[in-house]
Formats: C-alpha cells, structure tokens, sequence
C-alpha cells in the first residue's frame, strides 16, 4: 500500500506510514510521541495552517530533526483528497501473484533443493533428508553428548567396530553441501526413483 497525502485530513500524523511508507516511529525511532508536544490523534492536516507547516517547538534534537524532515520534503494540496492505492494492482485489478511477489521474503534457491523436494517424493523421507542436510537428526553421537544415551555406538552399523566411521565422507559433503562434487544430481535421482 502507499499513501498519498493531499490535504492530510484521512491520515494520522502518528499511525499512518505516509512518510516514504512508513510511520514517524518507524522512520525516526528516536522521536517520542509523549515528548512532542502533538496529540496521538491528530491529523496531518493538524499541523498544516496558512499554506505552512506548524510545528510545536521541538523539545529535543530528534524532534527537531522530523519537523525540518517533513517540512523540506511534504506539502500537503487543499484541492486534493488523501488517498491509498495498491501497489498489488494488474490492469486495476487485484492480484494475488503480486502480492505474493512483493510480500514474500525472496531467498536464492539451494542447490540441494530438487533432490530433497519433488511432487513424487515421500514427504516423510524428504523430511528426514532435509533434517540430515540441516544437520539436526537425533543422531546417537549428539543424543550422547546430551547426556541421554551412554555409548554413540550405531545401532545398524555393525561397521562402526570394524572400520571406525564408514560415513564420514557422505557426512562430510552434507555438511559442506558440495553436492555437486560430492553427489550428482543424477545419481540422487536415480537412487530416489529405486526406493520408491
């Protein structure tokens, strides 16, 4: 949303986020309403007489600071009516996309993503793997440093008192997340389509 401020009368000075989208405290955290001198409820409008701004004397450096702020960048217009408009508009309609586009948090995409994640995985194997890939499975060596287990001995690898660890370098390209060296893609899709 995006407010655009005429004559000031439909937006709160205090609440509303008409300076470059948002509110006094927002934009200056370091101005106190109590301290101001300007009412909680007042109106941009308020504070707007003989074609001038009209502050109350600023208290404080950061006062003073917002007041010169609003007076070198706004005037408001008598002959325009506050107004909000959408930033979320397709040819002045509503658009869901949009909003998600703008809303949502934008992330680059993992490169271990598809190999975790696909329409015809087991949800609850993806969920595990992507757990191993986050290194948060419940593994006997961390239930054991926590205090819950006495050994961190591998219940199904029998191996472990043979060799030591035989999964260290898997664990270890996990951990660093060099799938593309350590594990190809092709390889992960093969495997995957086998167990399922």
């Amino acid at each position: 949303m995006e407010y655009k401020i005429g004559n000031g009368t439909g937006t709160e000075f205090w609440y509303d986020p008409w300076i470059n989208g948002c509110t006094i405290m927002e934009k200056f955290s370091r101005v106190k309403m109590r301290d101001s001198d300007i009412p909680r409820n007042f109106k941009v409008a308020d504070l707007w007489r003989n074609n001038r701004w009209d502050f109350p004397d600023p208290i404080d450096e950061a006062s003073s600071e917002v007041w010169e702020f609003i007076k070198q960048n706004y005037r408001l217009r008598d002959d325009i009516v506050d107004s909000i408009e959408w930033n979320v508009l397709k040819n002045d309609k509503f658009s869901i996309s949009r909003t998600w586009k703008i809303y949502r948090t934008d992330y680059n995409s993992l490169p271990w993503f598809k190999i975790v994640w696909g329409k015809n995985y087991v949800p609850k194997h993806s969920f595990i793997l992507w757990l191993a890939i986050k290194n948060r499975l419940k593994t006997k060596d961390k239930l054991k440093r926590w205090g819950v287990t006495p050994d961190d001995h591998c219940v199904l690898c029998i191996l472990l008192l043979k060799f030591g660890k035989p999964w260290l370098p898997f664990e270890e390209s996990i951990r660093t997340l060099d799938l593309g060296e350590e594990l190809s893609v092709g390889l992960a899709e093969r495997a995957l389509e086998r167990a399922s």
